[in-house]
């Protein structure tokens, strides 16, 4: 068996085009490898010591996903269908002095039913400006999204 000492194996620190994406374990030319890759820090030889972090820390990774995934779905669960309400100034014909935002909602669903929310996930086109009944679009995670009710009220 002749072993070809012009490649090496490396671990992607960085996802590059047409090699691999991060943390892939891939074939490379030597000075490919020296020269690029090790010098401006997007890979890592593939020594024993550096593929066994590799595999903690994937493990690891993967731990933390399924956690989150799960804490998504208890999110989920409490939010969709979930209903808040705002007493806002507004004027006789129903327009909100001050519309509210992905963050003022956020903050009411954590306040209200013990839940924390990035306001990122809030899917609103623009802010609510208008006293009424409104659904509210998010997303939590890749594949759950739902839709949570919010209503204003004129404060009187």
């Amino acid at each position: 068996m002749r072993i070809n000492v012009y490649f090496m194996k490396v671990i992607l620190l960085k996802s590059i085009p047409k090699l691999g994406n991060a943390g892939d374990i891939v074939d490379v030319s030597v000075a490919y490898a020296r020269n690029v890759l090790i010098k401006n820090k997007q890979a890592k030889p593939a020594t024993k010591e550096n593929v066994a972090t590799h595999a903690k820390t994937l493990a690891k990774q993967k731990k933390r996903e399924n956690l989150d995934a799960k804490e998504a779905k208890e999110t989920y669960k409490k939010l969709n269908s979930a209903q808040i309400t705002f007493l806002e100034k507004a004027s006789t014909t129903g327009t909100l002095f001050a519309g509210i935002d992905e963050k003022k909602i956020a903050k009411k669903l954590s306040d209200t039913h013990n839940v924390t929310i990035n306001p990122h996930n809030i899917l609103l086109d623009e802010h609510l400006k208008t006293v009424g009944a409104h659904s509210v679009p998010f997303k939590l995670g890749e594949s759950l999204s739902g839709s949570c009710n919010v209503i204003i009220k004129r404060k009187k």
